[in-house]
This record gives structure tokens, sequence and C-alpha cells, in this order.
């Protein structure tokens, strides 16, 4: 199991009124072959972000580019597995009134195909993806429309997923708690600090018991009033 690490600059418990995960990579083991995705969308592979580059395109090539990151999620539809730990987490949040939200770069028909044949609680809300919000990761702005949803502040979020690049620096650069999830197997250094998270975990399992030992989760609704019902010390 990987050592959580501590983001030096998180030096006091932060109060958290609701929970954001990525989905690829962090609630479900992600089957998308984005070196694939890039041959045939006609993408180089320095084109890191594939959402960005598709951006350049001319409008003609961009529909057809487009056309191959769909067929090649749709693949990935069959493949998709829950990862471990999430049923246990989200519904130790729903047990304490902890809002939680999910945030992807993904298409809005692999959302609903997790929610419908992966997923037995009740929905992420807000679900947003590429389709339904017109900014992504890395920008902070969903992490801002989340909040704004919730009635709380970006800086009272936690944003949970396994990409540096787009999970942790849109939690980040939106103020957030961020908990990156990485594989013990992997070393990996962070290539600039906006992609530093505060905290690093081995799984979802993890994940909750750093959130509630570093932090203290309180439901939006006591944001105002006392404690009485948050996670910490629960």
């Amino acid at each position: 199991m990987l050592k959580t690490v501590l983001k030096t600059s998180l030096t006091r418990r932060r109060i958290i009124h609701g929970v954001v995960f990525d989905m690829d990579g962090t609630l479900i083991t992600s089957a998308i072959d984005f070196s694939e995705m890039r041959r045939r969308a006609g993408l180089s592979p320095s084109d890191a972000d594939i959402l960005t580059a598709l951006q350049r395109l001319d409008p003609k090539a961009k529909v057809a580019a487009m056309r191959a990151v769909h067929e090649v999620e749709l693949e990935a539809l069959t493949k998709m597995v829950l990862k471990e730990g999430v049923v246990e987490i989200c519904q130790e949040l729903d047990n304490f009134g902890i809002p939680r939200a999910l945030l992807t770069r993904n298409m809005k028909e692999s959302v609903d195909h997790f929610h419908v044949h992966q997923f037995r609680l009740p929905p992420f809300y807000p679900a947003l993806c590429r389709e339904t919000f017109p900014e992504h990761k890395p920008s902070p702005e969903p992490l801002r429309h989340i909040a704004a949803l919730w009635g709380v502040d970006a800086a009272e979020l936690a944003m949970v997923g396994d990409s540096p690049r787009d999970d942790v620096v849109a939690g980040n650069r939106a103020g957030a708690v961020t908990v990156l999830l990485r594989d013990p197997d992997t070393e990996w250094r962070p290539l600039d600090p906006e992609q530093t998270p505060h905290f690093t975990v081995s799984g979802l399992t993890e994940a909750l018991e750093v959130l509630r030992r570093e932090c203290v989760l309180v439901p939006p609704r006591e944001r105002k009033g006392s404690a009485q019902c948050s996670l910490a010390g629960a």
C-alpha cells in the first residue's frame, strides 16, 4: 500500500462538504485505448490532451476525429469494471449526508452506462461530462459549478482522481483538497507544482480513511452550524 503523502501547504484539517470523483481509472477500471484513439482520430502520439488537440482541427476534420473518439469509447463500455471500494466509500458518504458528484472528460453514454449497469446506489449528482458542461478538466470551472449547486465554496470540496494532469490540476486550481489514486507499483513524480496532490493513496478505501483522518467531513446543511454528524472520528 502506498504511504499517504501530505502536501506541506495543508497545515490544518480542512472542512469538506462534498466529494467529487473522476470516473475512468477512479470509479471504474479504464479500458479506453488512448493510443488507438489518437491513431483513429489522426492525432499525433505527442498530443497528450486529446480533447484540446481536437479543438485545433478544422471543422470537417474535427467531426471525423470526434466520431473516431466516440467509437473507441463505445468499444470500452463492454469492458467497464467497477473498482474496489467504490460502493463502500459512496455508501458511507451517503449515510452521513455528504454529497458526491462525478466529473469526467468521457461522453454521456459512458456515464449513463456506468449508472445503469455498474453502480447500484443512487446516481452521482451532478454527473458532468464533456457533453453536459462547456468546460472540462483541468479547468476548475466544473468544480466551481458543482460547489455552487451544493451551496458551498469550491475550497470546501475534495477532488478524487487518478490523473495528476487533469484531476489534481483542476482541484488545485479550484482550491479543493486533492486526492490522487496511484498504482503502488508505479513510480511517479509530479511534473510541476500544480500536479502535486494534497494526498496520494492506493485506492478508494484509503482515500476515505485519509479524508476522515486529515479533514472534517460535514454535510452542507450543517455548513453554518455545528458538525455533530461529521465523519471525523466516526
